[in-house]
C-alpha cells in the first residue's frame, strides 16, 4: 500500500484496505514514503507493478486483486507496470472517492441527512 502521507483521508482508506488484505492472509505493508516510487495523487485506487511476475498466471496477484476489487464494487482508476528488478505489486491509494461503487459512503449519507434536517 502506497499512500500520500499528507492526506489523512487517503491514509485511513489505505488502512481499511490493508486490514482487509491482511485479514485474507496477504503479505501486505503500509508505506507513506514520498521518496520511493510509485506514488499517486489521484482520487481512488491504482495498481502498479514493478519487475517480472514469475508466478503461474493463475496465481497472479494483480489479476486476483482486480477480480476481488471488481466483485467488491471498488473502482480501480488505473493500472501500470515498469520492468526490472523483483516483482512487486503496489496498491496506490489516493483521496477516497465520494462514491464507492454504486454506494455513497455511510458518513456522506449521514452528513446529507443531517444537512436536510436544518432545512
Amino acid at each position: 500500500m502506497k499512500v500520500n502521507p499528507l492526506d489523512a483521508e487517503a491514509r485511513e482508506y489505505a488502512g481499511q484496505i490493508l486490514n482487509a488484505l491482511r485479514g485474507a492472509d496477504w503479505n501486505a505493508a503500509f508505506n507513506t514514503s514520498t521518496v520511493e516510487q510509485p506514488l499517486t495523487m489521484n482520487d481512488g485506487l491504482c495498481f502498479q507493478t514493478t519487475g517480472e511476475n514469475s508466478v503461474d498466471p493463475k496465481h497472479n496477484p494483480k489479476a486476483l486483486l482486480e477480480v476481488v476489487f471488481r466483485n467488491a464494487e471498488i473502482l480501480v482508476n488505473c493500472s501500470g507496470s515498469t520492468g526490472g528488478g523483483d516483482y512487486k505489486l503496489f496498491v496506490l491509494v489516493g483521496h477516497r472517492p465520494l462514491v464507492v461503487g454504486n454506494h455513497e459512503p455511510v458518513l456522506s449519507r449521514v452528513g446529507r441527512w443531517i444537512a436536510s434536517l436544518s432545512r
